[in-house]
């Protein structure tokens, strides 16, 4: 089969004010993607989504996604970190001058909510309320509370469309594995923590597709993927509740890396220097950004979470309105 090369930008994203905005850029050769689904409808469904952006890689579901068959490991060609603002211009801008050198980008990841909360974007001059709302995530959400409330004993509450999404909902209730505890990760995205940055990213990909308009962009999340890559790599924290604070080690990363470079997941590119690799462990959010560049790999080859609410909550684009994080922070495999 032809290999195609695609190049992937991975963008952490800080604050305005910060100049904690990193970005990695990648890439990888393809012969075929894998779902990660079973043969069936739902992969049907996957493979249309995507063939939209890939029309001339094969897609094939999860019976021919064994380890033997994986694509080839995705190769880190380069990195830029400490993006702020300049004496000359705005730390929005100064991010768009350094992406818009990039002669290419097939997939661009930022790990910031790339989509709002229904009710954020419904013309109705009158509302009747969520529960006899007719837009999919709010029918969604709402079957999704009455499900939980149904099924379990303490009080769920309510979901607030106006300042939440059905994937952050879903994933507040379903997604409990260890290193997720006393996270923030799925709280509503217009909350007062999450907004700024939820607007930064909109503002900022909406630039980036002036640039690149047939780009892919993908939702991530870095440290649920920095968590779900060591996992999937084969590194054991210490203790799982505590997973954050290994991973703000510069000792660890590093360690990271080596699994991952070892089980030929994720090399240095062709020209990548040792020293410029080294900053991957030496700089949280450079790491950082190297994850999210993970996760669209993992996309490709079948090892991100892809659910049945997946498929449903945008059927014409699942990827809109959905983080892509590895299968490892979704699955059971840690309780075994």
């Amino acid at each position: 089969m032809t290999e195609v090369a695609l190049s992937i930008v991975s963008i952490h994203l800080g604050g305005t004010q910060t100049k904690k905005t990193a970005v990695v850029r990648a890439s990888v050769s393809l012969s075929r993607i894998l779902s990660g689904i079973p043969p069936g409808a739902e992969h049907k469904q996957f493979a249309t989504a995507i063939h939209k952006w890939f029309p001339n890689i094969p897609c094939e579901p999860l019976n021919t996604g064994t380890s033997s068959k994986r694509s080839a490991p995705l190769l880190w060609m380069a990195h830029i970190r400490d993006i702020g603002a300049t004496s000359r211009c705005d730390s929005d801008t100064n991010l768009i001058h350094t992406l818009s050198n990039t002669t290419e980008a097939n997939i661009i990841c930022i790990n910031a909510p790339l989509s709002l909360p229904p009710c954020t974007t419904c013309s109705e001059e009158t509302c009747s309320g969520p529960e006899h709302c007719t837009q999919s995530n709010c029918l969604l959400m709402h079957k999704e509370w009455l499900n939980l409330r149904a099924n379990k004993e303490k009080k769920i509450r309510i979901p607030q469309t106006y300042t939440d999404r059905y994937f952050d909902f879903f994933c507040r209730h379903h997604l409990d594995h260890p290193a997720l505890m006393s996270t923030n990760d799925f709280e509503p995205i217009l909350g007062s923590g999450r907004a700024p940055l939820t607007m930064r990213a909109l503002h900022i990909k909406k630039r980036l597709k002036a640039i690149f308009p047939n780009a892919l962009f993908l939702e991530t999340n870095t440290a649920i993927a920095a968590m779900g890559w060591a996992l999937f790599c084969g590194y054991q924290p210490r203790k799982m509740d505590h997973f954050r604070q290994d991973l703000e080690s510069p000792t660890i990363r590093a360690s990271i890396l080596r699994r991952l470079e070892n089980k030929h997941l994720a090399v240095r590119g062709a020209g990548f220097h040792q020293m410029l690799y080294l900053e991957f462990a030496e700089h949280h959010e450079t790491f950082l950004a190297a994850m999210g560049a993970l996760s669209a790999w993992g996309l490709l080859n079948g090892e991100a979470y892809v659910s049945q609410e997946f498929q449903s909550q945008n059927p014409t684009d699942p990827f809109n309105g959905w983080s892509i994080i590895p299968k490892e922070i979704a699955d059971r495999a840690w309780e075994q």
